[in-house]
């Protein structure tokens, strides 16, 4: 199986955070003898929260122009597999999965440097 990315979106929130939508869809990979059959399973989206501290501490300056949540869409995609992965390996169904990323949870390592950015539309992962 794997995940296939589309277009992710800034979500206004009201909270001391910055909340991004990530829109995905689950594919399942089947190999047979005429070669590699792929099938939709689902188009599902997360939520990946994260507090203002915490975004600062990854690098990444609040209170910036809308442009520049495009850089913070790229530190919180590992976070957003992550949750994706765990989703499915308990076979939850849901269509939206909600994930915060606070200091409580948060692993002390930078899975993405703020200066490799990756482009996340179309990006595809296996789970």
């Amino acid at each position: 199986m794997k995940i296939v990315f589309g277009k992710p979106e800034y979500l206004p929130t009201r909270s001391d955070g910055v909340e991004i939508y990530y829109p995905y869809q689950i594919i399942d990979i089947k190999k047979e003898k005429g070669g590699i059959e792929e099938q939709e399973c689902g188009k599902f989206g997360i939520e990946v929260s994260i507090s203002n501290s915490l975004a600062i501490n990854l690098g990444f300056q609040i209170w910036q122009p809308a442009d520049y949540y495009k850089k913070l869409m790229s530190i919180l995609l590992p976070y957003a597999i992550n949750a994706i992965r765990n989703k499915h390996k308990e076979r939850l169904s849901n269509k939206i999965e909600e994930y915060e990323l606070l200091n409580l949870n948060y692993i002390d390592e930078r899975i993405h440097s703020i200066d490799k950015l990756l482009d996340i539309e179309g990006f595809e992962e296996s789970i």
